[in-house]
């Protein structure tokens, strides 16, 4: 029973931070730490949201996007390598190797983003890799 009050104790407190606003995965890890671990919260076996979640933080995050209390917004990577926190992967692009792991940076929100917000964080993303593309080439 303590397992399953704890577990719904840490989908309420990461619910309520969302309800607050947009929240990154850094700032979610900073306010409750719990979250820290080895997992990784993944899409598909080869898109990785985040890497270094608990197994509790991983199964409250997709609880809460099952429940359509969650979404994951698409956001520009410089959100995550400007704390240092980002999670030491290749950012996803249609370059991405057989097999490899990619990183979609993502902010979560309480509700799921507009059409333009949608478009609007796809020109920020391209723009961004557009960047360090050129800035590596």
């Amino acid at each position: 029973m303590d397992a399953e009050r704890d577990a719904g104790a840490l989908r309420q407190s990461i619910a309520d931070l969302v309800a607050e606003g947009s929240v990154s995965f850094t700032r979610l890890m900073r306010v409750l730490p719990e979250l820290r671990g080895t997992e990784d919260l993944e899409v598909t076996p080869n898109i990785i949201l985040w890497r270094g979640l608990s197994q509790p933080g991983v199964d409250a995050i997709k609880s809460l996007y099952n429940a359509g209390a969650l979404f994951f917004w698409l956001c520009s990577p410089a959100i995550y390598s400007n704390t240092g926190d980002a999670p030491f992967l290749r950012l996803m692009t249609r370059s991405r190797r057989e097999g490899e792991q990619a990183w979609l940076p993502t902010l979560l929100c309480g509700r799921a983003p507009t059409a333009d917000e949608s478009r609007q964080a796809v020109r920020e993303y391209v723009a961004e890799i557009a960047r360090n593309s050129a800035a590596w080439g």
